[in-house]
């Protein structure tokens, strides 16, 4: 069995790679999360509407404004299919989208959690190599000269 040897710019270069592919990794979780949270809020919503009379209605997506809405009834709703198409269907269908949709993203979340376990266990085992080399040095400078 060959060893092969890397130089210790090349340990360092593939440390950064992996600690921007963990960022990378680490903000598809937090859209992820926010898609999840979305879709949640929607279905809750949704089952909400047949039981009030009376909505208030954010304007906005901070809900700086918001609006009274009273006696109103919701026989559609737009949902959204992605590629920015939509589709305009009863309540009971549109939950069943959103429930695909769920599941759908609960499966990303989980392959992408998955992906980001490997990688931080790769930048675990880098980063011990370079622990290592580091010590390594630092015990060949503290070694007397001309022993």
């Amino acid at each position: 069995m060959s060893q092969q040897a890397i130089s210790l710019e090349e340990v360092l270069a593939a440390a950064e790679q992996l600690k921007a592919y963990i960022e990378n990794l680490q903000n598809v979780l937090n859209e992820l999360g926010e898609r999840l949270e979305s879709i949640t809020s929607s279905k809750e919503a949704i089952a909400a509407i047949p039981n009030k009379t009376d909505y208030i209605v954010s304007l906005d997506k901070r809900g700086y404004a918001l609006a009274k809405v009273t006696g109103f009834n919701i026989d559609k709703i737009y949902v959204y299919l992605g590629l920015n198409y939509y589709a305009f269907a009863q309540p009971q269908d549109v939950i069943k989208l959103l429930d695909r949709e769920e599941e759908d993203v609960k499966k990303s979340i989980e392959s992408v959690q998955g992906e980001l376990a490997k990688a931080v266990n790769e930048y675990n085992r880098i980063s011990a190599i370079l622990q290592q080399a580091r010590e390594s040095l630092d015990s060949e400078e503290e070694e007397p000269k001309g022993a």
